[in-house]
């Protein structure tokens, strides 16, 4: 197909989550043009070097989402002439298209729900350094259909780990813990034990047990977003055995943000 020759009539206007989407972005300039007619005083954007693209989803009207490209994406040469690129946002043979991950990352943390969502995709040239400044995005807009069951809460790669140790008591005092730390605006919703065994502590010279920890994910939601996060959990040995109902939070790890279907 020539660049500009396409048959418009064959484009999709709207998908199901899911389907494999081919597109091409055209700007009215390159990338680098984009920011010097933007921004003619601003010096440093007239160096290619901390120029890239983002992409920033919004769902019904509200932005949702944004996602910036490595600057190295584009070579220098590219950013200065090119005026049009290609992507995807779902392909079926693993090919790294320009878009995937940034479509893959909208669909966990874009606020998307079950059922069909007008979703506009902006792509937007814009510099980081030292200053961010961001050039006129360049839209589209796709009806998205989401359908029951999309989102699969075994599914690792999108929602949680599988546990390891599956203790309903010990989940209850991790929930307990979690809720003692007092961070109100954080309801936790599910624990999810990391490990298949405690970690021991022992005095490094008596040798005496002086606790056990062991790590969990807690999933919890936030203002109507749901995260996941991993924690360490600690039980003190009072000299006979545990303080099992004095469990307590001891360490904080990474976070990332799922979709509360995750949760179901």
């Amino acid at each position: 197909m020539l660049i500009g020759k396409e048959d418009e009539s064959k484009f999709i206007t709207e998908f199901v989550a899911g389907d494999v989407v081919y597109y091409r972005v055209y700007m009215d300039n390159s990338m680098l043009n984009n920011l010097m007619k933007q921004f003619p005083t601003k010096k440093h954007t007239h160096d290619s070097t901390h120029g890239r693209y983002k992409f920033v989803f919004s769902v019904n009207g509200e932005e949702t989402y944004s996602y910036p490209l490595s600057e190295s994406l584009f070579t220098s040469g590219e950013k200065k002439k090119m005026t049009t690129f290609r992507g995807a946002l779902k392909v079926d043979d693993g090919t790294p298209f320009i878009g995937v991950d940034a479509f893959e990352n909208f669909l966990l943390k874009g606020g998307i729900s079950t059922g069909t969502q007008d979703v506009q995709i902006a792509i937007v040239p814009m510099v980081t350094y030292p200053e961010d400044l961001d050039c006129k995005p360049f839209i589209g807009t796709l009806k998205m259909t989401v359908k029951d069951g999309f989102i699969d809460p075994k599914d690792e790669s999108m929602c949680m780990p599988a546990p390891k140790m599956n203790s309903a008591s010990l989940n209850s005092k991790i929930l307990t813990a979690f809720a003692d730390k007092g961070w109100t605006k954080d309801h936790a919703k599910k624990a999810i034990v990391l490990q298949r065994d405690w970690a021991i502590r022992k005095n490094e010279y008596t040798g005496l047990i002086l606790d056990r920890s062991i790590d969990a994910g807690i999933a919890f939601e936030r203002e109507g977003k749901c995260y996941y996060q991993v924690f360490a959990f600690t039980q003190d040995y009072n000299g006979s055995g545990y303080q099992e109902n004095a469990t307590y939070l001891n360490g904080v790890g990474d976070q990332k943000q799922i979709h509360c279907d995750c949760l179901k």
